[in-house]
């Protein structure tokens, strides 16, 4: 193979969906050879900042997926960046981190560490160990646990399983909320084999609007090279799902518990903390850890912050470069359009957001999960995509599918 950039290491982005699409971006557009590995068909497999790759599903082959990641890796001039961008591919790069280590350059804390972060009852374990404020949290084991459980907490509760990626849930849902005792224990006697699955919290009053994020680099020694505080405007499934739409805010008091709880866990690599603020009190409380990108990591370019490219400085020069500090740009509002549709369709129907609010707020949108002026081919992907997803739907509305 020929190598277009003799003179850097590359990068290789793990999944190309929106997340990845804006890691690919934020490196490829620096001039750094950015390679997209893909298990699914996304966004990023059409910019034009990166050679896309296709690779066995992990959950299907994962020796196969090792297997063409070590003979990519090798046929580099040199060692090449990894950028994991789901929990599923963070988890794979931990199992395997020895062997890989001998083809690339990654950063992760370390396993114990890591483990916990990705499992549910194990990251609150961690934020309570650390003294960050977190909800009412209770892990149960057994539906004997679960019941017992239903009688001491306050409701509304919700059920984070330990994992996002082995699909613990019916129809593969990130959570599930219960409005009461009564739907709690109908949900568990109908699928009693995730009572050991999971946590079960109380839910702060927060939602929409609500949710904050402090996301980052953090060195070695746990420092934090590069930071962005924000919130998020609208999710995807509202109030408890992924962010559609977020706005860059600045928020010292997330900066400030976020790097301290980092320093505690010595955590080394990209992360982003998550929480939710109580909208009686104003108080913030721990949500969870993502150990990689952040989904919507194309605003914190926008901002002026580039996650990616402070991690590719530091892993590559082996902690040796000073990354230069960066200044995020606030109130910069971004939309992924595709999820948001479904947002704000489900808060309408509800009478929880009028048209013209929301409206209001797309206009207002100055960075896009996959619209780029410079980058053309994710966005027209993405288009025809989305026309065949309508059009399937009317076509089975016609057919009374």
């Amino acid at each position: 193979m020929t190598q277009k950039y003799p003179d850097k290491n590359a990068a290789i982005v793990i999944e190309l969906g929106v997340n990845g699409l804006g890691a690919v971006r934020s490196l490829g557009k620096l001039g750094i050879e950015v390679i997209g590995v893909y298990t699914e068909e996304g966004a990023g497999c059409y910019s034009k900042y990166c050679r896309p790759l296709e690779f066995p599903k992990i959950a299907v082959d994962e020796e196969g997926f090792k297997a063409q990641l070590i003979a990519l890796c090798s046929s580099l001039a040199k060692p090449p960046v990894l950028f994991p961008t789901s929990d599923q591919s963070v988890s794979f790069i931990s199992r395997h981190r020895n062997e890989l280590a001998k083809h690339a350059l990654f950063s992760l804390p370390d396993t114990e560490t890591l483990d916990k972060i990705i499992n549910k009852d194990g990251t609150f374990e961690l934020a309570s160990s650390c003294g960050v404020t977190i909800p009412a949290t209770h892990v149960p084991a057994t539906m004997n646990d679960v019941r017992s459980i239903a009688e001491q907490i306050n409701f509304p509760v919700i059920f984070k399983p330990n994992d996002t990626f082995s699909g613990h849930l019916p129809g593969n849902a990130k959570n599930i909320t219960f409005r009461t005792k009564e739907e709690m224990l109908g949900f568990f006697e109908a699928n009693p084999a995730c009572a050991d699955k999971g946590v079960l919290q109380e839910i702060i009053w927060g939602g929409d609007g609500y949710i904050y994020v402090c996301a980052g680099y953090f060195n070695r020694s746990g420092d934090p090279l590069a930071l962005y505080t924000g919130r998020k405007i609208r999710q995807h499934l509202p109030d408890y799902g992924v962010t559609c739409c977020g706005e860059s805010v600045y928020v010292p008091e997330l900066i400030q518990v976020s790097t301290d709880f980092m320093k505690k866990l010595n955590y080394w690599g990209l992360a982003s903390v998550e929480f939710t603020r109580d909208r009686k009190t104003g108080k913030y409380y721990f949500l969870e850890i993502n150990a990689r990108s952040y989904y919507h990591n194309s605003l914190f370019l926008t901002c002026g912050i580039n996650l990616p490219y402070a991690a590719y400085q530091d892993i590559v020069s082996g902690g040796s470069v000073e990354v230069p500090k960066q200044k995020q740009k606030e109130g910069i509002i971004w939309i992924d359009f595709d999820r948001d549709v479904g947002s704000f369709w489900r808060k309408f129907k509800k009478g929880e957001l009028g048209f013209g609010e929301w409206i209001g707020s797309v206009v207002r949108a100055r960075s896009f999960g996959v619209f780029a002026a410079d980058d053309w081919g994710p966005f027209r992907y993405n288009t025809m995509h989305l026309g065949k997803v309508i059009l399937h739907k009317i076509v089975g509305g016609i057919n009374g599918k």
